[in-house]
């Protein structure tokens, strides 16, 4: 008995990194794209680093809070650029795979005149829009567009120029699948989108019951 549990140890030990090892490489690599998107470099692979934030602590499957947004809004509204700025700097800071948040960011520096730094939040929302078109083509469950937040949804769909009519939850072989009912509004035209929320349903489970269960590869 004696020798098995030494055996036993020995062996939690060595396996032991491998696990811490498995538990920080997302939050290294996510720390790692960030600080070269931070740098200025927009060709970074996006939803590499999407993907990586939704497995760090920080993350949240339910998106940004909404009042730093309303903050903007009213800052905005009342052409208050520093304040504005100040709110969207802030949902960056907590979330910077936030594309409303970099679209936020964009508008009010183009208000105080930095071009510059107007059109570096307009490329990062380019590549976190085309990272989550180059997950799938969203016309079936199993060819869903992957996504790390439901909002993700709404901004990537409110973005292409589509309103949101319905929404229900299918199950596809990647796991759980969010079937959005939408219009064009130019040709006002119906259609259905499909969005894999694998991660958003992992998410929710780290968040209600402390566990990091791994999402089903899309």
């Amino acid at each position: 008995m004696n020798v098995f549990r030494t055996l036993l140890v020995s062996a939690v030990l060595a396996f032991a990194p491998l696990y811490a090892l498995a538990e920080t490489a997302p939050v290294q690599t996510y720390q790692m794209l960030l600080g070269q998107l931070k740098g200025g470099n927009t060709g970074i692979d996006f939803q590499a680093l999407r993907y990586a934030y939704s497995e760090t602590p920080e993350y949240s499957p339910y998106g940004s809070p909404p009042t730093k947004k309303q903050e903007y809004s009213r800052a905005f509204d009342a052409q208050n650029w520093d304040e504005a700025l100040a709110a969207a700097n802030a949902l960056l800071e907590a979330n910077y795979t936030d594309m409303e948040g970099h679209l936020m960011c964009a508008a009010a520096y183009e208000k105080e005149g930095d071009l510059q730094q107007a059109e570096f939040h307009r490329a990062v929302a380019r590549g976190l829009v085309k990272s989550i078109a180059d997950s799938g083509d969203g016309k079936s469950v199993d060819t869903a567009l992957v996504v790390i937040a439901v909002p993700e949804e709404y901004q990537f769909l409110a973005l292409n120029g589509f309103a949101v009519s319905q929404q229900a939850l299918v199950t596809g072989k990647n796991g759980p699948v969010d079937a959005m009912t939408v219009v064009d509004r130019k040709t006002n035209e119906g259609r259905t989108f499909f969005f894999n929320v694998a991660r958003v349903f992992a998410g929710y489970g780290r968040a209600l019951g402390g566990l990091r269960p791994t999402a089903p590869a899309p």
